[in-house]
């Protein structure tokens, strides 16, 4: 699908990985290195970013660059941009060192440079000057319209809140239990048995 058969690819509201974290989607490695497997499956209330895992040393931001030269030399007959479209990508998903952060804990990124802001300063810096490609142009709609939905959002932030640690969501069912068998008393306590 062309961008512009699709406005709201233009109408992105999402911008970093907190964003995402936010609507519920989580991060997962890929199965492959492959450029080509990013995915994006959505569930109601949550979703699933899949990226293929790299390695960021020091020699990581002039390989990137060089293979974005490559794709743009007019000799090249191949015209899917895959490498400039997974920068842009990251670009997109990464603002800062928490970006940074989120990405290296769901084993997307490991970094081998002194700090994750380090790594968050090369991809906003080899995004700026990008040429924006498209290749991911369908798993960006996808995460705009799970991101769209309000209802997920809202469950997403609620159990983020409230039900981020195992003991919030044994206080619950404890709570649950204990009003089913009030209830249950109280309706004994009505009619009693014969």
């Amino acid at each position: 699908m062309h961008p512009s058969n699709c406005p709201r690819y233009y109408a992105r509201s999402f911008r970093n990985v907190q964003d995402l974290k936010a609507a519920g989607i989580k991060l997962k490695p890929s199965e492959t290195s492959s450029l080509r497997d990013i995915t994006f499956t959505s569930l109601y209330f949550s979703g699933h970013l899949k990226l293929p895992p790299l390695i960021v040393d020091d020699s990581t931001g002039r390989k990137l660059l060089n293979l974005v030269a490559f794709e743009m030399c007019p000799d090249n007959y191949q015209k899917v941009y895959q490498v400039t479209s997974y920068l842009s990508f990251l670009d997109l998903l990464i603002d800062n060192e928490e970006d940074v952060k989120d990405l290296r804990s769901a084993y997307i990124l490991r970094n081998r440079l002194s700090s994750d802001a380090e790594v968050a300063q090369l991809f906003n810096a080899i995004g700026t000057n990008l040429v924006r490609g498209d290749a991911y142009v369908d798993v960006k709609i996808k995460i705009q319209r799970h991101y769209e939905r309000r209802c997920a959002t809202w469950v997403a932030q609620i159990y983020r809140d409230h039900f981020s640690s195992p003991w919030t969501i044994l206080a619950l069912i404890a709570a649950v239990t204990a009003l089913f068998l009030t209830g249950i008393q109280t309706w004994f306590a009505f009619r009693p048995c014969k």
